[in-house]
C-alpha cells in the first residue's frame, strides 16, 4: 500500500507539472490522478493551506486543511491537522492509515 501512495504521489507531482495552466487547478489534476488510480473521491486525502488547494479539497472524501491555513480553507475541508511547523502532514497520513488499519480488521472479523 505504501508503494502505491508514493507512486501515486510522484504522479500526481507530475500530473500538476503538466496539467496547471490557466485552464485547470489542482483539483483537476486530483480527479485525473483519481480516475488514472480508478479510486472514487472518498478513497481519495488531499491537504492544504491556501486557496489555491480549495479545488482539490473540495474534490476529496478526506480532506485536510493545516493549522496554518486560512480559516475559509479550514471551513472547507472536512479535517484539520496541526501546522506545518508541528509535522501537520505526517499525523494527518499516520491518522488516515491507523483509520483504514481499523476498518481493514473489522472486514477480516465480518468475514
Amino acid at each position: 500500500m505504501m508503494v502505491q501512495v508514493v507512486n501515486a504521489f510522484m504522479m500526481y507531482c507530475s500530473l500538476v507539472k503538466v496539467i496547471l495552466n490557466s485552464y485547470y487547478h489542482k483539483g483537476t489534476a486530483v480527479e485525473a490522478l483519481a480516475n488514472h488510480w480508478k479510486f472514487s473521491p472518498d478513497e481519495v486525502m488531499t491537504l492544504g493551506d491556501s486557496e489555491n488547494d480549495l479545488s482539490m479539497l473540495r474534490f476529496a472524501g478526506a480532506s485536510v486543511a493545516m493549522g496554518n491555513g486560512k480559516p475559509n480553507i479550514k471551513e472547507a475541508a472536512r479535517y484539520v491537522t496541526t501546522d506545518n511547523n508541528h509535522h501537520g502532514v505526517a499525523k494527518a497520513i499516520y491518522s488516515a492509515i491507523a483509520y483504514n488499519n481499523e476498518l481493514l480488521k473489522t472486514v477480516i472479523i465480518s468475514n
